[in-house]
């Protein structure tokens, strides 16, 4: 059944996306983050493309906003137009790559991860939350050996 997602659904979509992408970012000071854009997937009518070309978008936005995070799109290669995936590289379902559909991808992600970076590096120094996370009460106890919390 076709469906449109509300603009509060798109945001949050996004939203997650770049909370993860901050956590890593903390995480992995130095670590370079590239984000792909949301494949194409079925063709009810062009719906589900219209939520991941708008999901697309505020990414695309968000990340460039964000810094740091190198983003793909790699839609060109997996639909015809916006409105038609190439039936050759799903499964029936539209949703899910075919074999060789994630040929095409790996091709695409070994091309990218052989690309040197579009961002200047970053080295540690220069991260401003490049802090020890706070542990909590049972992380401590585990460290300190004496078992979960509330047992010895």
């Amino acid at each position: 059944m076709p469906f449109h997602l509300p603009a509060k659904q798109l945001y949050k979509v996004v939203g997650g996306i770049v909370a993860i992408v901050r956590e890593l970012k903390r995480r992995l000071p130095t670590a370079r983050l590239l984000c792909m854009a949301l494949l194409p997937r079925g063709d009810y009518h062009g719906i589900h493309e219209r939520n991941v070309l708008a999901i697309n978008g505020m990414l695309r936005e968000a990340l460039a906003q964000e810094g740091s995070v190198e983003f793909y799109d790699l839609w060109r290669h997996f639909s015809t137009d916006e409105k038609h995936v190439k039936p050759e590289l799903y499964v029936h379902d539209k949703l899910h790559l075919s074999p060789q559909g994630y040929q095409v991808w790996g091709t695409e992600l070994a091309t990218l991860l052989s690309l040197p970076s579009l961002l200047p590096p970053v080295t540690p120094h220069e991260h401003h939350k490049h802090v020890r996370p706070r542990e909590d009460r049972r992380r401590r106890a585990l460290r300190r050996g004496l078992g979960v919390a509330g047992e010895r």
